[in-house]
């Protein structure tokens, strides 16, 4: 065999390569950090999935609450004398089953929440716990 020659073309070429190889290096560690970052948001979505499942679940308690205040009112309506504290309960269970409803179309609509989204969620629920105290405190007034 002959000796090989080192060429402008072969130094050329062997640079060439050289730089894809290295190219090709780094290419395949923004590709492995890319399927990393997808793996942690699969893993975030998840759990904001229970998380939203979890407060669905809530919310549906509050509904159930609320059916049962609501017909707890009714009962009662019949048997209590002030007729506009009972048009204000009414409108404030009204309130209510409208924040309850708001919520729950907030959840089914968004499947993954902002931090805004949550703070507004956190601030119906607030105002679902803030109404039945209320309603609570009322009918101990009537009782």
């Amino acid at each position: 065999m002959g000796k090989m020659q080192i060429t402008p073309e072969l130094v050329g070429m062997t640079g060439s390569i050289i730089g894809l190889v290295g190219w090709l290096y780094k290419l395949s560690g923004k590709y492995y950090a890319a399927i990393h970052h997808i793996e942690n948001d699969k893993s975030d979505i998840l759990v904001l999935q229970k998380t939203i499942a979890d407060l669905m679940e809530k919310v549906g308690g509050q509904a159930n609450r609320l059916l049962t205040i609501e017909n707890n009112f009714h009962n009662l309506k019949d048997n209590m004398v002030v007729k506009s504290d009972i048009t204000r309960i009414e409108t404030e269970m009204d309130h209510l089953k409208s924040n309850v409803h708001d919520i729950k179309h907030t959840l089914k609509d968004f499947m993954l929440l902002t931090t805004t989204q949550y703070q507004d969620i956190s601030r119906h629920i607030g105002k679902i716990e803030g109404l039945y105290s209320e309603l609570k405190d009322l009918l101990k007034v009537k009782l």
